[in-house]
């Protein structure tokens, strides 16, 4: 498991590269408890690649990864 953390100089987001069906995406890398409170849904665990489990906001469609 090796997951690239790259931090965005304009936002200081932790972006990560994530494997979502086969290809890779990048996704904010955010605390579990944080992101219970935003308006997600869950679209699958990245068993392979990174070991995170990935979550779709549902009005923009941006990427978040935690572990929970």
């Amino acid at each position: 498991m090796t997951a690239e953390i790259i931090k965005a100089a304009s936002d200081k987001k932790n972006m990560v590269s994530v494997e979502l069906f086969g290809m890779i995406e990048k996704a904010e890398l955010i605390d579990s408890d944080l992101l219970l409170k935003f308006n997600v849904r869950y679209i699958a665990t990245d068993y392979e690649y990174s070991g995170y489990d990935l979550y779709e906001d549902n009005l923009s469609g941006y990427l978040y990864a935690t572990k929970l």
